[in-house]
């Protein structure tokens, strides 16, 4: 399809899986909102690396395969900088105020419905109102938790972040209805954007599908 060929074309360097843009070094982390949370500074303290304590995307694959999920859940979180948005002090105080034994028993959930290869499922249980739901946890930061739990146990298809940015892109780039920009994504969007996003991974020869998932976050733009 025409956006295959568009990154084949344009980009010598899409293979290459890049970090989160938002988790670039930057002086985010020092308002009083970061510094003050214990949970937080512990993550940063035991997981950052560099001069900025960042969290990288390999640490966090690697926690929720180890089934260390109360701290897998935190660095999901920092990875992916939340409370930086315009609800950021809400969402983050929520997403940070979960205890050890609630991540743990939800996020055991999630990963045994994946195990199954029930994606959708997995996604209706941490929508609002689902039995695995977490607070503070729209669905971009609810689908950073399905991949990076995923990523290790999901074959054929995997479970991907699907960030508003991401889908801006898609939707002005993919001529298709069922991927398109709504105030609330639902089930069958999320699954046909997973299976869509595997499909144009294996044309374009990456080792995963959160390679695309990730150029598209980072230079997506580029093409519109």
């Amino acid at each position: 399809m025409a956006l295959v060929n568009d990154i084949k074309n344009n980009f010598q360097d899409y293979k290459v899986i890049a970090e989160h843009a938002f988790n670039r070094e930057h002086n985010l982390w020092e308002r009083p909102m970061y510094q003050d949370n214990p949970a937080f500074q512990q993550v940063k303290s035991q997981y950052g690396t560099g001069e900025h304590k960042v969290v990288r995307r390999q640490q966090v694959i690697d926690l929720f395969a180890e089934g260390k999920y109360y701290d897998a859940y935190l660095c999901a979180m920092v990875w992916g900088n939340i409370g930086t948005y315009r609800k950021g002090r809400r969402n983050f105080e929520s997403a940070f105020g979960v205890t050890r034994s609630y991540a743990e028993t939800h996020i055991a959930d999630i990963v045994s419905i994946l195990s199954k290869g029930d994606i959708g499922s997995a996604f209706d249980s941490m929508c609002i109102g689902g039995t695995n739901h977490f607070p503070g946890l729209g669905v971009s930061f609810f689908t950073k938790v399905l991949y990076f739990a995923g990523a290790t146990i999901c074959e054929d298809v995997s479970p991907l972040i699907l960030d508003s940015n991401t889908l801006m892109i898609l939707a002005r780039l993919y001529n298709d209805s069922r991927i398109t920009q709504t105030p609330r994504q639902t089930k069958a969007q999320y699954l046909f954007f997973c299976s869509e996003m595997a499909r144009m991974s294996s044309e374009l020869e990456l080792p995963t599908p959160g390679h695309l998932e990730a150029f598209l976050f980072n230079d997506g733009k580029v093409l519109l």
